[in-house]
């Protein structure tokens, strides 16, 4: 069965499956084709989407950052450190927040100045 996570036929039967079982095994395969990494980025299932960010070497910049701001799980605030996690823009977006933790994605902003 490892052979099957770089088989691209297989990859597509689990990444559309009705099965959740199979969404998450298509997840966690690195080498996910782009197109099935979107179409599981866009999942209403957390664990897939979580799944994808902690396993895929690139997965969507905005999904790492939609999971940052809306779930509370303790994983998610890890993914700050994925290389893929978009720090521009950060600063003007949110050193003003009332919430604590979205004033602290401003400290990754590489434009963040004393005055921002």
């Amino acid at each position: 069965m490892r052979n099957a996570r770089q088989d691209a036929d297989v990859l597509q039967q689990c990444a559309t499956s009705a099965h959740p079982w199979l969404w998450h095994s298509a997840a966690v395969c690195p080498a996910l084709p782009p197109d099935l990494v979107e179409l599981l980025a866009r999942d209403e299932d957390f664990a897939v989407r979580l799944l994808l960010c902690e396993f895929h070497p690139e997965p969507p910049p905005q999904l790492l950052l939609d999971l940052y701001l809306n779930d509370s799980h303790r994983a998610v605030k890890m993914l700050i450190a994925n290389p893929h996690f978009p720090p521009a823009g950060l600063a003007a977006r949110f050193a003003n927040s009332p919430d604590p933790e979205q004033r602290r994605l401003a400290l990754h902003d590489p434009a963040l100045t004393p005055n921002s």
